[in-house]
C-alpha cells in the first residue's frame, strides 16, 4: 500500500496567515477514531462524531486494488462508500474517452450518494491506490435518517462539505489560470491530507501522476509539467517522485488565490 505521510520541514522565518492556519490545526487534539490510510495511521479529530455516526451504520467493508473501478458511470448505485483507507477519485468519462476528474477522495469521504435509491450516478469512481471502504446500502439511508437525527445531520454535513469542494473545483477549472489551478489543487490536497493526519508538516507523499492532475484541471500533462517546473523554480513547491514538498505555504496560497481554511474546514 502506498504510504501517504507527512514530514516536518523548516518553517518560514516570517509565517503568514496560511502557515498560521495549518499550525493552529496541528495544535488541536486528535485521536478517538484511527483509520489506516496509505499504510500510515490517520486520526480523525476528536469530537468528530459525524464520521463515527456514519461508520456505525455501515454493513461490511470492501477492498479495491489500484486503478480498478469502484462505481460505474450511469449505473444505479446501490451502496454509498465511505473511504476508510487509500486514495480514490470520482470522474466523468466522455464518449471519446476523455476524462474529467471531479474530486480526489481521502479517508472519511463519501462516494455514491444519489438523489434516490433508484437514481443512476452521473459519474464513476476508481481507486488510485489500494482502497478500503465501509459500505452503507443506499436504501437504508432514509430509514436510518428518519429515526436517527444525529446520523441525518452527519450525512447532511458530509454532503454540504462535498458540495463546497465541487463549487471550488468548478471555479478552478472555469476561471483560474493554469498556474492558479495547479497551485490550488496542490494546496487543497496538502491541507486535506494534513487535516486528516492532524499534523502540520512541509512534505507529503502524493501518489498522483501528472496525467491525473491534468485530468482534474483540464490541462495536458505537458502543461502541468511546465507549471510544476515554474513553481519549483520560484521556490514555492517541489513535486518529485510522487512527493509534494511545500516550500512556502503562504506563497502557495497566494498563487492559488485561496485561503487554506477553505480546505481545512472540509477535512476530517
Amino acid at each position: 500500500m502506498i504510504n501517504l505521510s507527512v514530514r516536518r520541514s523548516s518553517e518560514p522565518s516570517h509565517p503568514g496567515a496560511a502557515h498560521a492556519a495549518l499550525q493552529q490545526m496541528a495544535t488541536e487534539e486528535s485521536g478517538a477514531l484511527c483509520l489506516e490510510a496509505f499504510g500510515s495511521p490517520f486520526h480523525f479529530k476528536k469530537g468528530n462524531a459525524d464520521l463515527d455516526a456514519i461508520r456505525r451504520h455501515a454493513l461490511g467493508r470492501r477492498s479495491f486494488r489500484p486503478h480498478t473501478e469502484m462505481l460505474n458511470q450511469n449505473e444505479i448505485a446501490r451502496d454509498v462508500l465511505m473511504i476508510v483507507d487509500g486514495l480514490a477519485c470520482t470522474y466523468h468519462l466522455l464518449d471519446d474517452g476523455r476524462r474529467q476528474i471531479l474530486s480526489f477522495c481521502l479517508p472519511g469521504d463519501l462516494i455514491g450518494i444519489a438523489g434516490s435509491p433508484h437514481a443512476p450516478l452521473g459519474y464513476a469512481a476508481a481507486a488510485i491506490t489500494n482502497v478500503a471502504v465501509a459500505v452503507l446500502p443506499q436504501d437504508r439511508l432514509l430509514p436510518i435518517a428518519r429515526t436517527n437525527p444525529d446520523f441525518a445531520m452527519s450525512l447532511t454535513r458530509a454532503v454540504i462539505a462535498s458540495q463546497a469542494l465541487s463549487q471550488h473545483h468548478l471555479t478552478n477549472v472555469g476561471r483560474r489560470t493554469a498556474r492558479e489551478r495547479v497551485a490550488s489543487l496542490l494546496l487543497e490536497l496538502y491541507c486535506r491530507v494534513q487535516g486528516v493526519s492532524g499534523t502540520a508538516a512541509g512534505e507529503i507523499q502524493l501518489p498522483l501522476t501528472q496525467e491525473e492532475i491534468g485530468d482534474a484541471l483540464g490541462l495536458t500533462h505537458f502543461h502541468v509539467n511546465r507549471v510544476l517546473r515554474a513553481l519549483r523554480n520560484d521556490h514555492v513547491v517541489e513535486f518529485v517522485n510522487r512527493v509534494l514538498r511545500v516550500l512556502d505555504v503562504d506563497r502557495l496560497s497566494e498563487e492559488a488565490g485561496v485561503e487554506p481554511g477553505l480546505f481545512l474546514s472540509q477535512a476530517a
